[in-house]
């Protein structure tokens, strides 16, 4: 029964909906999303040029956009902006729940705003062990603690940007030198989230 279940659930595809329960947007400060795209799909660093499978991904998703004509720092900026406006969008027509920044988030607030704690949103036994974990080790328990990413730090000394590198005629950019653009979109987005854009 299960697999026949999966099977109708997998099949319907015509709205392209998730099927959680709530649906929360991750969100990061901009410059260091951009930071991190750029070490992972820079071929040759950050004056390199795109990987063309995230120029595939972000020219499908973003087309008012060439990515193929912009630098790598450019094309992660554009890509940053452009998908985090979509999400705060759908916050606007209520497709998104909840809201969370990584640097400041505990895994029992994140699962407190994914619905984990509610008694018809997920199984009872993976419930029981979310609210033993959140609620009786106190808050010294690393669940109730902002999290400190230790693993995955492709980028760890490879890029680090600021708000100048945004500039036209950085890092193998083709606009004019000086050219705002990303910038201000880059900066407007990061007070847009709630961080420091300064």
């Amino acid at each position: 029964l299960r697999r026949k279940e999966d099977k109708k659930l997998h099949q319907r595809r015509d709205d392209c909906e998730t099927p959680f329960h709530k649906v929360l947007h991750q969100e990061r400060h901009p410059l260091r999303t951009i930071e991190s795209l750029v070490a992972k799909f820079c071929i040759g660093g950050i004056q390199g040029n795109v990987q063309p499978s995230f120029l595939v991904f972000a020219n499908a998703l973003f087309p008012q956009h060439n990515f193929s004509e912009m630098s790598c720092t450019e094309a992660a900026g554009y890509y940053v902006y452009e998908y985090n406006n979509a999400m705060l969008k759908a916050r606007e027509l209520g497709r998104i729940d909840d809201h969370f920044q990584v640097e400041e988030a505990t895994p029992c607030q994140i699962a407190e705003a994914a619905g984990f704690l509610e008694s018809d949103s997920v199984y009872n036994p993976s419930r029981d062990r979310v609210l033993k974990v959140c609620n009786s080790q106190g808050s010294d328990s690393a669940a109730n603690q902002v999290m400190k990413s230790t693993e995955n730090r492709y980028n760890t000394g490879l890029v680090s940007l600021h708000w100048g590198d945004l500039l036209g005629g950085k890092h193998g950019s083709r606009k004019k030198a000086g050219d705002e653009d990303l910038q201000k979109r880059i900066r407007r987005l990061t007070q847009n989230l709630g961080y420091d854009a300064k």
